[in-house]
């Protein structure tokens, strides 16, 4: 008797994500999660404009063999401030480790320290060799977008404003092969008591909605899938990137108020999560016989 197992053709521990601002399946368990009340507002609407906070509950991380897929579940206030995305990739030895002097030029979030502005002056988490720099906000209403990025660093690239035309949950737009969703429906999640306060409110590793992105493989230098691996971190700023927030995942160690100016992320003893770019098993239809 030959039976016929039909398994639809997918990749194993490979992503099938939609990009929408809401957690899918195919990334698997949180890699971190939140331990601190937000010290940058609590959003309590639920609207994707004017809700009120800023606040990292916990990242997701995916991948496929074009795009790395981030979700940091939360809310990313509609006012300008920043979720920066702070990636190594262990296979490139040419980026910095330890303190960040800073990269002039673009939107000057990368700016050099003394310049006023910017994330110049601060220490990337012990063991990472950053090779790429990401931030990421929006503002007005309908929502825009604003983006910047370093793939070398040692320059920036800002892509400007794009608006998206929404005004309610979902905001879902593409450019230069980013893909970006905000779903600011979270009103769960860590409390907005700030002040170093340990997380309460509802649980942080529960919310399953927030800014979700798409980033290209080829911005993150040479992967090669089933040997690359990815260390990340992520943390929330002001929006000029020179005033941190006490959310950044991992987190600190031990609960904090505001990082502030030139935070130190070594001494925070925040880390960072790895993550191994797996070679993409496919699955297709097995006969038994």
């Amino acid at each position: 008797m030959t039976l016929g197992l039909a398994v639809p053709s997918a990749f194993a521990g490979f992503a099938t994500v939609t990009v929408d601002g809401t957690v899918d399946a195919a990334y698997g368990a949180a890699l971190a999660v939140q331990n601190a009340n937000t010290s940058f507002g609590d959003a309590t609407s639920g609207n994707l404009i004017g809700g009120g906070g800023s606040e990292m509950d916990a990242l997701y991380v995916a991948h496929d063999n074009t795009n790395l897929y981030l979700c940091i579940t939360g809310n990313l206030e509609s006012n300008g401030n920043i979720h920066l995305v702070v990636i190594d990739n262990f296979d490139d030895n040419s980026g910095i480790t330890g303190a960040f002097a800073g990269i002039n030029g673009a939107d000057g979030y990368f700016q050099t320290n003394g310049s006023g502005n910017g994330m110049g002056g601060s220490t990337f988490p012990s063991g990472m060799n950053v090779d790429y720099l990401g931030a990421f906000k929006c503002f007005n209403n309908p929502l825009e977008w604003r983006y910047q990025t370093s793939t070398d660093m040692a320059t920036t690239t800002a892509f400007g404003n794009f608006a998206t035309g929404a005004t309610t949950n979902p905001a879902i737009n593409s450019q230069n092969g980013y893909t970006f969703a905000l779903n600011n429906a979270n009103t769960a999640g860590v409390a907005g008591t700030g002040g170093g306060f340990p997380a309460s409110g509802g649980p942080p590793g529960s919310v399953t909605t927030g800014l979700e992105l798409a980033i290209p493989l080829t911005e993150l230098g040479t992967v090669t899938l089933g040997t690359t691996q990815l260390g990340i971190f992520v943390a929330h700023t002001s929006g000029d990137a020179n005033f941190f927030s006490n959310q950044c995942l991992p987190p600190a160690a031990t609960p904090q108020d505001h990082f502030a100016t030139d935070p130190n992320f070594t001494t925070l003893n925040t880390g960072f999560v790895t993550y191994n770019v797996v070679v993409p098993v496919e699955l297709s239809v097995f006969q038994a016989n």
